[in-house]
């Protein structure tokens, strides 16, 4: 019986309860058409990550009718997705026992285009912080739906609305039962964590980053920022300069590092042997605090991520990616990107001029100037 057949006989079993619902039957007869021979070849394998989109979107249709009755249908296509290898499923609220999926990843659901998807690196512990930039830069405290599906920004510009945003946590394994059950019910509510099968270090930084642009390319967003959680996104300005006719349609952007130094001292944490990267320099990348590239070079950085050994500088190494594709970085930093560690310290000084044009500020960034900042940038745009 191939996968088809089995995820359809899966929800032909729990159609009971809603078995007169249209949004339903929409779902079995699209599960049902799937045709993986004639679609995708003649592997399961082959056809895995489509087939669980197409699944993924079909779930959403009637997501709030089976989140609480359809504990037989997850358990089914988690024993499905493991056998195809597959990377990720979702989370879908109240679908799973406290303690079910600790070795488990997951990641939010989108049913609509994406303009611009920002991929903020969080550790798991930082639950405060994420809450914090969901109430500040990321505008996505108020979700729409509050059962575990993501909002999006309402930080967008006046010049362009229709611009769809949304921001994704990404994090590993904490290895500890709490604070990993702890994600999984933040996930529940804000459906805007996206969980990557590695424990959580510096050392699988690189493995983390890389795992969720595998991730975003089920997405397929037009832009993707990377960005750390201590920095501040001036999501009005970023987006206007995104539309501008000056950009170049495939771009890698951020604040540019030249012939920086490699580290082969073992003991340090930026560590890279020469056997992982033998050159005396890295290539030219943008710093890791907050890069962007477009999503129509994603395909060919993920490649390229298949064929080049990875080395535990995550910035430097997606540089790498990119020299490789024949990409080189744009360099938007000191004045539309600012990066300065001080800024807790310094952007008391700055003018409203000078936030208003700047577009990522970081890093370091703590709490508190955080919250400055959004105070600043709420008195400018009010001024307006």
């Amino acid at each position: 019986m191939n996968v088809v057949d089995r995820i359809s006989d899966s929800l032909r079993e729990q159609t009971g309860r809603v078995q007169n619902n249209a949004g339903f039957k929409r779902m079995l007869s699209m599960v049902s058409s799937l045709d993986i021979t004639n679609e995708y070849g003649n592997t399961e394998k082959q056809a895995s990550k489509r087939l669980l989109s197409k699944v993924k979107t079909a779930f959403y249709s009637v997501y709030h009718i089976i989140a609480r009755s359809q504990d037989t249908i997850i358990d089914k296509l988690r024993g499905i997705k493991k056998s195809l290898n597959a990377t990720t499923i979702p989370l879908p609220l109240g679908a799973y026992k406290d303690d079910s999926i600790r070795d488990r990843a997951f990641g939010p659901i989108f049913v609509e285009r994406v303009f611009l998807l920002i991929l903020i690196t969080s550790h798991p512990k930082a639950s405060s912080r994420r809450d914090l930039i969901r109430k500040t830069w990321a505008g996505t405290s108020k979700s729409k739906y509050l059962t575990g599906l993501p909002a999006k920004s309402t930080n967008v510009s006046p010049t362009y609305p229709q611009s769809t945003i949304y921001c994704v946590f990404t994090v590993g394994f904490a290895n500890d039962a709490g604070i990993d059950r702890y994600v999984e019910r933040e996930s529940n509510r804000f459906g805007d964590i996206l969980r990557i099968n590695k424990r959580e270090s510096y050392r699988n930084l690189v493995e983390k980053i890389q795992g969720s642009f595998e991730w975003a390319l089920s997405v397929k967003p037009q832009y993707i920022l990377k960005a750390d959680d201590d920095v501040y996104v001036n999501m009005p300005k970023l987006i206007s300069w995104l539309h501008s006719p000056r950009i170049p349609p495939k771009i890698y952007a951020g604040f540019v590092h030249y012939r920086a130094f490699i580290q082969r001292d073992p003991s340090h944490r930026w560590f890279v042997s020469r056997s992982l990267f033998p050159e005396g320099r890295f290539p030219p990348y943008c710093g890791g605090p907050f890069y962007l590239f477009s999503g129509n070079i994603l395909q060919k950085i993920h490649k390229a991520s298949l064929k080049q050994k990875r080395f535990a500088v995550e910035d430097a190494y997606f540089g790498v990616l990119a020299r490789r594709i024949g990409i080189r970085p744009f360099d938007v930093g000191r004045t539309l990107w600012f990066w300065d560690k001080e800024l807790d310290l310094t952007s008391t000084s700055w003018t409203n001029t000078r936030l208003r044009n700047t577009a990522v500020i970081g890093d370091g960034i703590t709490d508190s100037g955080i919250q400055y900042l959004h105070e600043r940038y709420k008195k400018i745009k009010q001024r307006r």
